[in-house]
């Protein structure tokens, strides 16, 4: 990333054009915005973003499902991230739509699933700031404050602290914890009104509290002092808060405009830190200090880690990135690297998978049997989510972990996956993929998205673009390599790249297949439109 953004200085920087939050002087160790080079005028290079294919949106719609009320999330910056960003604000503004479109794409049962509505909001913890996730803190849902206190953070998280209102309370359960002493010190003092417990004007005099004509004992474990202290001298609301803590903010232009535009106090509730593979990153580092670790997990709770896969093996390792043979731990991504002791116990690992990939041979599986180059081991296995639904791996035995990924697999690659499980002696000679799974098609994805698409439920760019408005969108997609054991339906890549080209084959014929659940009628209601903001009303 850091090679990257020296590229795009190079070739495009203004220092005009950088969001506000990171043109201020940074506290120590935030990242600071790239300067103006002499010599050279021009806008920066803005990445314009992915038109969102039926298959995006899928994916989107069963990850946001896994997402907890009150929890952290991981969100990328590609096509995936964009359309978990826009399902989670579906789940959220259009709830009874949200969970008939996440039925409708699910064969199994919903049960462990998160249908309802952001109550307490989520903290967001991700490498990119990315368009997707400014647009959840604009909407609201990114709104859970995280604290770099470990004893104040472990108030808020058990609602010791309600709505981030200070009251007596507040003090004094941070007495009887420790966090401050009594009588006060100068470093309680500043503590207090870093985050706004203590009203910034109240100065230690000794061994007294002054705040222009009243005075009190900086003992609060007297009486009289503790009630004067709480009727002059407290504060109303915890301050310093931070909703997002991330590394850089790519994205087109009007996502930096939105930074610029955004008002200082909401700015401030968004940590830009420098992060790199396995430091960790922000207040919460991974690395460091067993009290370090504590408040990174008290920050993280119930965290939800996305990330692109390329390819998943049948027994779960995978491939997330181009270091062949390398375990790759994500910056992002407590669970991963030497920030291993910062994971919480319950966080999970989400992968976001395409079932298939088009390459130069035809269409090939994205679930294959073996990943030799895979950077994602199968001792981590967790969650892979495809457009097909939703695989839980974590804890499972290699048949149920086979059986799981046939199940969200391309139903033209099911036969041959499950072939190659028999020869290894993982499933045995009689097993069959259930009916139910059988019609895992992309034109049965496409029936079913396809209507909310054209009203705008679900629109192909749902955070702007720089790309031109009549431009043809086109997804780019590596070609197949070589010895990754690709299933390329079975004997025949020319039948592969066949059933891709026109749709012929048995079961990539369009039409309704038997127990095939209908796609049901858009209702005429007002609807998000592709940016958010106002409401719009289909007529």
């Amino acid at each position: 990333m850091a090679d990257l953004l020296l590229f795009i200085d190079r070739i495009g920087a203004d220092a005009d054009r950088a969001p506000a939050v990171l043109e201020a002087a940074p506290e120590p160790g935030a990242l600071q915005g790239m300067g103006r080079r002499d010599g050279f005028a021009g806008a920066r290079l803005a990445p314009p973003a992915d038109s969102l294919s039926a298959a995006d949106y899928a994916i989107g719609l069963h990850a946001a499902s896994l997402v907890a009320d009150g929890g952290t999330l991981q969100l990328g910056a590609d096509a995936l991230g964009d359309a978990l960003a826009r399902a989670l604000s579906v789940r959220e503004r259009h709830g009874e739509e949200y969970a008939h479109l996440v039925q409708c794409l699910s064969p199994e049962d919903l049960t462990g699933r998160e249908l309802g509505r952001f109550r307490q909001g989520l903290y967001g913890c991700a490498e990119v700031l990315s368009p997707g996730l400014l647009h959840l803190v604009e909407a609201g849902i990114v709104r859970r404050e995280v604290y770099d206190d470990l004893a104040l953070q472990q108030l808020v998280d058990a609602g010791r602290v309600p709505g981030s209102a200070v009251t007596p309370r507040t003090l004094q359960l941070l007495l009887a914890s420790g966090r401050v002493h009594a009588p006060l010190r100068p470093e309680d003092l500043a503590f207090l009104q870093r985050h706004g417990i203590l009203r910034p004007e109240v100065t230690l005099e000794g061994d007294m509290l002054a705040m222009g004509s009243k005075r009190c004992s900086a003992d609060l474990r007297d009486e009289e002092a503790f009630e004067l202290f709480c009727r002059y001298m407290l504060g109303t609301r915890l301050v310093g808060g931070k909703v997002v803590t991330a590394g850089t903010w790519p994205g087109p232009r009007d996502h930096h405009e939105r930074l610029r535009a955004m008002p200082a106090r909401e700015l401030a509730r968004i940590e830009m830190v420098c992060a790199e593979p396995g430091s960790g990153s922000g207040s919460g580092s991974g690395s460091g200090s067993a009290e370090m670790v504590d408040l990174a997990r008290a920050q993280r709770r119930r965290a939800r880690w996305t990330r692109t896969a390329r390819r998943v093996s049948a027994l779960g390792a995978a491939v997330c990135d181009a270091r062949p043979g390398r375990w790759a731990p994500d910056a992002a991504d407590p669970a991963g690297g030497c920030a291993a002791d910062a994971a919480p116990a319950d966080a999970r690992r989400v992968l976001l998978l395409h079932a298939t990939q088009a390459g130069a041979h035809g269409i090939c599986s994205r679930i294959v049997w073996s990943c030799p180059d895979a950077t994602e081991p199968p001792q981590r296995r967790d969650i892979v989510v495809t457009e097909y639904g939703v695989a839980d791996l974590r804890g499972q035995s290699d048949r149920v972990v086979v059986e799981r990924l046939v199940a969200v697999a391309d139903s033209r690659f099911q036969d041959e996956l499950v072939q190659q499980a028999r020869a290894h002696g993982v499933l045995p000679a009689d097993y069959t993929v259930p009916e139910r799974h059988r019609h895992n098609l992309p034109q049965v994805i496409e029936r079913r998205l396809r209507p909310w698409m054209q009203a705008g439920l679900l629109p192909a760019r749902p955070f702007g673009s720089d790309a031109l408005e009549d431009a043809p969108s086109a997804q780019c997609v590596p070609p197949p390599e070589a010895g990754h054991g690709g299933a390329a339906l079975g004997g025949g890549r020319q039948r592969a790249a066949q059933a891709g080209a026109d749709d012929d084959g048995p079961r990539c014929r369009p039409g309704t297949a038997a127990g095939e659940r209908s796609t049901p009628a858009v209702p005429r209601h007002a609807l998000l439109p592709a940016g958010g903001g106002a409401v719009m009303q289909l007529g």
